[in-house]
């Protein structure tokens, strides 16, 4: 287990993140997934049936139980895998019309644009793999970012996963009281 404090995605460069995150741009391995994935279990926040409704009514889009499928880099090769398989680390690929399925780091956008509906900003962000932001940066300021349960709004891009499930920054936001540990690698 990785106990050292790493610098926030944000702050750091392409490369950065890769090392720190102990992935390449050909994705993880299957085996090394497979033990991440038992080290911190699958990628899903434990939503009530009220807050579903909820966020139903606010954001216009039905919030179920079903599992998307989602675009990864494993062993080299472009797969999909269920969503809540992804670990930190993979590689995603996201596309006009995804669902975020985790935050993830931007390393590669070719006119990304993402509404972030779980956060204060409604209108779409351009997004930007290249940018290195200051610590202090504000969720809305975080271009080389995207959240889970964002939504593309246009073009593409490639990111690394930097948190999944109660541990993402989402998650802190809504649940602001509790305070969630994971394991990253």
């Amino acid at each position: 287990m990785d106990t050292h404090k790493r610098p926030p995605a944000y702050t750091q460069d392409s490369a950065g993140i890769l090392q720190n995150l102990r992935t390449s741009s050909n994705g993880l391995t299957s085996q090394e997934a497979q033990r991440r994935l038992a080290l911190n279990g699958p990628n899903e926040l434990a939503v009530s049936t009220k807050a579903k409704n909820f966020i139903n009514r606010l954001f216009g889009r039905r919030v179920n139980d079903k599992i998307a499928m989602v675009k990864v880099r494993r062993d080299g090769k472009a797969k999909k895998i269920p969503a809540d398989q992804l670990v930190i680390g993979d590689i995603v690929h996201l596309h006009k019309g995804d669902i975020v399925p985790a935050e993830i780091r931007l390393i590669k956008t070719d006119n990304l644009s993402i509404q972030n509906n779980n956060f204060i900003k409604r209108d779409p962000i351009k997004k930007d793999a290249e940018a290195i932001l200051p610590e202090n940066s504000s969720i809305d300021e975080r271009i080389n970012m995207a959240y889970s349960s964002a939504i593309v709004k246009k073009g593409s891009g490639i990111g690394i996963v930097t948190a999944t499930s109660l541990d993402q920054e989402a998650a802190s936001v809504n649940n602001p009281a509790e305070d969630y540990n994971i394991s990253i690698i």
